[in-house]
């Protein structure tokens, strides 16, 4: 791979990630206009809301981690590249609730 086919997969990525999360945003936070409702639940459980979506990055690291030791993942609808776009989109919550 070529740098500007790398970066070309880095805007194809990012866009996917950007679609991703502005189809789920609903979802997980029930409509509220707060993208972190999802995260800040965790503090019912004594959870701390960035500590919350690092468990939910690692879930993630775990899928990509079997897709390398084994080549292949067991729910096919859910491919390693979606769980890196996930990854993407963990990390820009992460960066708002921080910066928030």
């Amino acid at each position: 791979m070529y740098a500007v086919q790398l970066l070309a997969l880095h805007d194809d990525l990012c866009k996917s990630a950007k679609d991703l999360m502005t189809r789920k945003n609903y979802d997980y936070t029930s409509g509220s206009g707060d993208p972190f409702a999802n995260f800040r639940g965790s503090s019912y459980l004594g959870i701390d809301p960035v500590l919350g979506v690092m468990l939910r990055m690692q879930d993630k690291m775990m899928r990509v981690k079997t897709f390398a030791e084994k080549g292949e993942l067991k729910v096919k609808d859910e491919g390693v590249k979606d769980a890196l776009v996930d990854l993407i989109n963990y990390t820009v919550l992460m960066c708002g609730l921080i910066e928030e």
